[in-house]
């Protein structure tokens, strides 16, 4: 019971990286890891969140729609998924078919913003890639654009607490 427990602090703080993670989430897993008969969590983090990824036999719509989050801000209607990956070749793979995919669905769903976010299983950012009439926001909130579709940030990992307050200042703000 304390190896899952901790497994889910892990996954869910991404090994203690996310804006979301608290200093109880930290004291609880220090106490749980012994327990577990787990000497070193950042190993055992490593080797259970790069286990975790399934990317290569998943459709781009699988992915997309895995952890698919709706969102009404004022009169705009958004789409933000997300997933993880431990290896980048793998994103970059999968790419040409997701941008596809993604810009379908962003139509069917009358999106006007549908956002993919490929997070790196150890925190070390976020891959994005965007369709919709709003997509022009993201210059704005990502560090880096790549193209008119995509772009990396270094520093965002979570949906939640990074990504959704800076969209939500901006299109407020329109």
């Amino acid at each position: 019971m304390s190896g899952i427990l901790l497994s889910a602090i892990i996954s869910d703080t991404l090994n203690f990286k996310s804006a979301t993670t608290t200093p109880l989430d930290k004291t609880t897993a220090a106490w749980l890891a012994p327990r577990a008969g787990i000497d070193n969590i950042e190993e055992y983090a490593k080797e259970m969140l790069g286990a975790s990824v399934s990317l290569k036999d998943a459709s781009a719509h699988e992915i997309l729609n895995r952890d698919l989050k709706l969102y009404d801000i004022g009169d705009y209607r958004l789409a933000i998924g997300q997933t993880n990956y431990n290896r980048l070749e793998q994103v970059q793979a999968l790419l040409p078919e997701f941008k596809k995919t993604i810009e379908k669905e962003q139509v069917e769903q009358k999106c006007d913003l549908m956002v993919m976010m490929f997070t790196h299983v150890l925190a070390e950012g976020t891959l994005f890639v965007f369709y919709g009439p709003l997509s022009y926001v993201m210059a704005d909130v990502i560090e880096t654009k790549f193209d008119e579709h995509s772009g990396y940030d270094k520093d965002i990992i979570s949906r939640k607490q990074q990504l959704m307050p800076k969209l939500s200042r901006i299109l407020k703000s329109i």
